[in-house]
Formats: C-alpha cells, structure tokens, sequence
C-alpha cells in the first residue's frame, strides 16, 4: 500500500472515529418538569419537544443520580427522585457522553417540611397519572365530602348554588306543585369549605376556609372541570387557587380503586367504613404551588 492510500485511510478512520465520539451536546426545544417541588421516593415526568430529545439521558437530583427513570415516546421521561436525594432544586439532564446539558427547577424535600409548612397544605400524591380518554358519564354534581387519597383526614366540602330549573322562561314544577332546584356552574363560598377533620395538631383544624369558583358538568375526564379558590386569609395564609380535572380510577389510577372501603381514621368505630361514590376522582393542582393532590368522593356525610 503506498503513502497516499495509507493516509487516505487514515483519514477516513479518524473521520469515523470523531463523527462517533462528538454527538450533539445541545437540547433545542422546550423541556420541563412535572412539577417544581416533590419528595423522595415520588415520581416526575420530564417532558420535551419532541420526546425524542431525552432519550438516553440520565437525570441528577443535586449530587444524586436518578436510578430508576424511563423513557417513554409519548410522555418523555418517568423519573423516581432518589431517597438520598438532597434539598438541592437543580434537577440535572445529563448525556453520557457530553455531561450536563439542562437544569431544570425542582426541590425535593421529606414530607416532614410540607407538613409543617402553612404554603403546602393538601397532601400530594407520590406518582404522575397521565389522563386518558374515558367513557364515563359526567357527574351531575359534586357535592359534598372529598378526601385526600394520601391523608383521608384532609376534606375539600363542595356545595352548588341553586337555582330554579326553567323551561322557556318559566320555573318547572313537580307534581306538587313545588318547584324544582336545580344546580348552578358556582361553588357557594357560605356552604363550602376545607378543613383537617380529627386531628387538632394540623394546620386546618376545624378552620372551615371557605371555597369559591366554579364546576363545569359537561367536562370530559381528563378536561378543566374546576376553578376554584380556597380564601385561608382567616388563618393568615391568603387564598389559595386551584384547577381540576376528573380522572377514571380504574384505567388511570388502580392503586385507588379500594380506597373507599378502608376505615375513616376520624371513625373509632373499626366496623364502619368509608364509600367511594362512584370511580371519578379529581385531581386538583394549586396554581401557587404546582403541587397535585388527588381527592375522591367521599360517602362521608352523604
């Protein structure tokens, strides 16, 4: 082989060898996480677009290297935050082949800090539930009792305002000539309210914070169903605004489907139990916070 082959050859090596070993190291395009607070142990979903950007990454919490976290082409990446994970709020997207890439806003604290912390008051829930299409018929109404999933002590209590049910102007009557309420798109603030039931130690005991806002019936699940607002002023806390969304326990969130037949921790009767309404749950996240919090409805008080 003469000297011109010889170095064309090795160029073409060299060539191949540094097209391999220098990927592109940028990640163009809108990435973000979840949620901006979460703890150890729980679940985030990072998500980019496309997803494909994050697949083969790795995700640090702080100084700690996130295990367990798979890539999915629809939703990007389901991350479990580490148990050792540090307070630290920089969540780090990282190739293996050029180190970190992005850093993303996300604290990881122990439950103890959101607990004792009057800026943190529903209990969140420890995995992301991706909404899916459902053929469940809306609920006519939301009210009354909703507990928390995570802490059945926590009650969200909704009552509609309402109103005259009308037929081309006129009020509808029934056989006794009463006429017929029917329920409006608003949240009564004099009726509704949050509350920790049977624990005088929690930050809302037995406060009664009233709720305002509004309930769309004829929101599919996985849609804006609730806007609503939580005025915790009395208390010193300001208010608190929320959205929600139902979600379908059987296809989106199994690990709850039995949640109802367990015993209310206020009863100290073992014998009697809690009823889950129907298999509609609605997931509230606070525009303040970010947090999410799933709440069912309750037999409490029905």
């Amino acid at each position: 082989m003469n000297s011109f082959k010889k170095h064309t050859l090795l160029a073409l090596i060299m060539g191949l060898l540094f097209s391999t070993c220098n990927p592109t190291c940028e990640l163009e395009g809108d990435i973000s996480i979840s949620t901006p607070f979460t703890q150890p142990g729980f679940k985030v979903n990072i998500t980019a677009n496309p997803t494909s950007l994050l697949k083969g990454k790795v995700v640090y919490f702080g100084s700690v290297k996130a295990e367990n976290a798979i890539f999915r082409e629809d939703s990007g990446l389901e991350v479990v935050v580490p148990t050792t994970a540090t307070s630290s709020d920089d969540v780090r997207i990282e190739d293996p082949d050029c180190g970190a890439i992005r850093v993303l806003k996300c604290t990881a604290r122990e439950k103890s800090f959101y607990a004792t912390n009057p800026k943190f008051i529903t209990p969140m829930i420890p995995e992301i539930i991706i909404p899916v299409p459902s053929p469940l018929p809306f609920p006519p109404t939301i009210d009354k009792a909703w507990l928390s999933v995570e802490d059945a002590r926590y009650c969200v209590w909704f009552i509609l305002k309402k109103d005259t049910l009308k037929e081309n102007g006129k009020p509808v009557l029934d056989k006794y000539g009463k006429i017929i309420p029917d329920t409006t798109k608003s949240i009564d603030p004099k009726e509704s309210f949050e509350q920790y039931t049977c624990d005088s130690k929690a930050l809302l005991p037995y406060k009664r914070y009233p709720i305002y806002g509004t309930y769309d019936k004829k929101a599919p699940t996985g849609t804006l169903a609730l806007h609503f607002f939580i005025d915790r002023t009395q208390g010193g806390k300001g208010i608190e605004e929320y959205e929600g969304f139902f979600v379908d326990v059987d296809k989106q969130a199994p690990k709850y489907i039995n949640i109802g037949e367990t015993q209310h921790p206020c009863d100290p009767d073992p014998k009697k139990k809690t009823k889950l309404i129907d298999k509609r749950m609605l997931m509230i996240t606070s525009k303040t916070t970010g947090l999410k919090s799933l709440i069912y409805h309750s037999g409490l008080g029905q």
